[in-house]
């Protein structure tokens, strides 16, 4: 560089050492805007944990109700804590499930009022993919109605999934599930469905 040049871009007043701040303040300048914009241009990654609420809406089928195989609908929310590691999301959650079950005796024909309810506790665990395939269990109460009569007993259930989690805060699937209240003589059933949860 020139005298001249130097001289126009660091004036003698102003010292060197104001010069060197000069012609190294620029490209640090330009440097830092870049970071700034990739920083806020990359994709952020999913959080290590995440508040997750779902609900879950199936066919069920009876299968040892004692006059008839009983068909109808159930809805069971639910609300857990996902927790994500390199491979895999385990998700601790709470869910409340109702069923309605059809006509539940065959030869009279009487229409009976035979539900179920369950409060239960238990987990997910699913692969962290584009499709994610997953297992799940509850244990719990449950209680099983049909006409005047009421029982309560312990509830479980078990099941797969497969999800599709290429929509952000959402993931859509469907799922298979056997369920069960212990009461005098086993009540259980299976249901087929579909399920959505938002991911907080």
């Amino acid at each position: 560089m020139s005298e001249r040049s130097r001289s126009r871009l660091c004036p003698a007043e102003e010292g060197a050492r104001r010069c060197r701040v000069l012609r190294v303040g620029v490209p640090a300048g330009w440097l830092a805007s870049f970071l700034i914009l990739v920083a806020l241009g990359a994709p952020r990654s999913a959080p290590a944990a995440a508040l997750v609420i779902g609900a879950d809406g199936n066919v069920v089928i009876g299968l040892r109700q004692a006059n008839d195989s009983t068909t109808g609908f159930s809805i069971d929310p639910r609300v857990g804590i996902q927790l994500d590691t390199k491979t895999l999301r385990f998700t601790p959650e709470v869910m409340a499930s109702f069923a309605r079950f059809g006509k539940a005796d065959r030869i009279s024909l009487a229409t009976q009022d035979h539900t179920s309810f369950r409060v239960v506790g238990g987990f997910r665990l699913a692969s962290r993919t584009l499709v994610a395939p997953s297992f799940f269990v509850h244990g719990g109460l449950g209680r099983h109605a049909l006409g005047d009569r009421h029982q309560l007993g312990p509830a479980f259930d078990a099941g797969l999934a497969l999800d599709y989690t290429g929509i952000r805060y959402l993931s859509v699937g469907a799922q298979a599930s056997y369920n069960a209240i212990a009461i005098d003589s086993l009540f259980d059933w299976v249901g087929i469905g579909l399920h959505a949860a938002v991911i907080f």
